[in-house]
């Protein structure tokens, strides 16, 4: 388990403080045992096309969801709870976890977004304005530094095809920047407006699209990435999937947030806050609810 400690935005970048507090010790893995009655069940209440589910901490108040290769991310947000998570997921021949890493962050952090480059893991905070950077091998804490931004922070996704990273800030305005190296604070460049949509919140770049949730919806929405690069910055029109069904299974505060992408499968997993658990549609039959 590591935990970070650094001062707030305002302080020189140079009085930021990392720490490995104690050294990590693997968790057990945490197994899924056959469940098709469990599955067939989902699928009939819910009408979606679940085909698994797997357990995720049930304390997390899940802000950034991704998966990069064969590893899972995910940064849980709350003043004196931010942590992130960085798991081993396989894939055959059922869905299993087991826990790599544990960093918790400062008191004074509420995590937001997070996104995967092929260096490096990138978090976004709430109100600190500060973008936080670890290694994506280990040492983790070995390149470790922050960058600032203006306004809040909330969903981050990388474009591997463009080498941007988008941003949202809880508005309807989409942003995008290059990975930051020498400079101390992040040029965010606008390059679109979402119509009727604002509370914008976790991003995951799939394929040829972005999927977005928003703050309290029981949708997942989609754009083309192509539409956001063209004419910028320009106003942009959204399709959705309604996953209420989904949503209904958890109470109403424990709000959908949450979509990674297994490019291994080409699958997608949806998860929440304090859910608990992530489930798995197959991307082809996911797009073919979209409306």
């Amino acid at each position: 388990m590591l935990t970070l400690r650094f001062k707030t935005a305002s302080a020189s970048l140079l009085s930021v403080l990392l720490y490995a507090v104690s050294s990590f010790s693997a968790a057990e893995p945490i197994s899924i045992t056959d469940k098709k009655t469990h599955l067939s069940a989902l699928r009939e209440k819910t009408g979606l096309p679940i085909i698994n589910t797997l357990p995720l901490p049930a304390s997390c108040f899940t802000q950034g969801f991704t998966i990069d290769g064969n590893k899972l991310y995910l940064s849980c947000g709350q003043y004196k709870h931010s942590t992130v998570y960085i798991y081993a997921l396989s894939n055959k021949p059922s869905a299993q976890l087991t826990q790599l890493h544990k960093i918790n962050l400062p008191a004074s952090v509420f995590a937001e977004g997070i996104a995967v480059t092929p260096q490096y893991i990138y978090l976004l905070s709430w109100k600190n304005q500060t973008m936080l950077r670890f290694n994506k091998q280990e040492p983790l804490l070995a390149n470790a530094k922050t960058w600032t931004y203006s306004g809040e922070g909330w969903g981050l996704s990388f474009d591997a095809n463009k080498q941007q990273l988008l941003f949202s800030n809880g508005s309807k305005q989409l942003h995008a920047f290059s990975e930051p190296e020498n400079s101390t604070a992040i040029q965010l460049k606008p390059i679109a407006s979402v119509a009727h949509l604002d509370n914008i919140n976790e991003l995951e770049v799939v394929k040829e699209n972005l999927l977005f949730n928003r703050w309290f919806d029981k949708r997942i929405y989609v754009i083309a990435l192509a539409s956001l690069y063209t004419a910028l910055p320009k106003q942009v029109q959204a399709r959705y999937i309604d996953l209420t069904p989904l949503s209904n299974l958890h109470t109403t505060k424990n709000v959908l947030n949450g979509i990674a992408y297994d490019a291994r499968d080409d699958s997608l997993w949806f998860t929440g806050k304090n859910w608990g658990v992530a489930y798995q549609m197959q991307a082809s039959e996911f797009f073919k609810l979209l409306q």
